[in-house]
């Protein structure tokens, strides 16, 4: 059994554009981050108490995880970029039992909201682009859907490019390809401060 995480492959994909395709294109609002240490776990807490992710509490929170995985008898893979300065794993579950299965896979999953949720939200947070930034890639994005066999409006934003692609259902690779190369395109601010429930459940 293949499990992936927040946003990778695939799942990114259809995620990032269902949301986009709900939310107006707006400049990133400021995270509630008092709000988030104060429902995550301990362990995040430690990383996120001065108000902000570096590069090292990032990576130091993902290998964490990693670890926690494989405690739970999974077996981790390799870990790689996934666009938005963002990085995954993807691991596997090897069972005799569908119980001894499903039983691993939840321990697994407890393992990203002890040690990764709320710092990657908000590492997340602080790599999205600028109005700028978003701007100066917009006509690759157009160019690269455009010959992926995806037509859009050449002043299509992030908004019109998803309500464009989210009917298509189950993309292509060349879609998909588009979609994650410029996955920082895709990536929008949050609509709810509210903290995950990594710390409470």
């Amino acid at each position: 059994m293949r499990n992936k995480t927040l946003s990778l492959a695939v799942s990114m994909t259809v995620a990032l554009l269902m949301l986009s395709a709900c939310t107006a294109e707006t400049p990133p609002a400021a995270l509630d981050i008092d709000q988030i240490i104060e429902g995550t776990t301990e362990y995040q807490r430690s990383l996120l108490e001065d108000g902000k992710v570096t590069s090292a509490e990032y990576e130091k929170a993902l290998l964490a995880r990693r670890d926690c995985v494989a405690s739970t008898g999974a077996v981790p893979g390799d870990i790689y970029q996934i666009g938005n300065n963002e990085q995954t794993f993807d691991f596997e579950i090897t069972a005799p039992t569908e119980a001894d299965m499903e039983a691993i896979q939840a321990n697994a999953d407890k393992c990203l909201l002890e040690y990764f949720d709320d710092v990657g939200s908000v590492w997340a947070f602080q790599s999205l682009l600028s109005p700028a930034e978003r701007k100066e890639l917009q006509p690759l994005v157009v160019d690269c859907l455009a010959d992926a066999g995806v037509n859009v409006p050449a002043d299509a934003d992030v908004k019109r490019m998803s309500e464009e692609l989210a009917p298509l259902g189950h993309l292509s690779e060349d879609v998909e390809a588009c979609v994650t190369k410029y996955a920082a395109f895709f990536a929008i601010p949050p609509q709810a401060t509210a903290p995950h429930a990594g710390g409470n459940p």
